[in-house]
């Protein structure tokens, strides 16, 4: 297989900076979908949506507030589009 023969030929920190960066991709989308589900759960208008007064709506806008702040310093400190 060239896949196999181009990692058993590759210097061990080429082999281990590789599957670094794969395991890094793998988190940035398990955050990303964290935070689409965080954001389906928390967004004001679900909560408006199963019933929840004015002021569980308000408390929603204000985690919503806190969710999308924290996925920017995320998405900004990793480069993520």
């Amino acid at each position: 297989n060239a896949l196999v023969s181009a990692v058993e030929s590759s210097p061990p920190e080429v082999v281990l900076d590789e599957a670094i960066r794969e395991v890094g991709g793998v988190l940035d989308e398990v955050r990303a979908e964290l935070g689409r589900e965080l954001a389906k759960k928390h967004h004001p208008d679900a909560i408006r949506g199963a019933g929840g007064d004015d002021a569980a709506v308000a408390a929603a806008d204000a985690k919503m507030v806190r969710v999308n702040a924290a996925w920017r310093e995320i998405r900004d400190a990793r480069g993520i589009a």
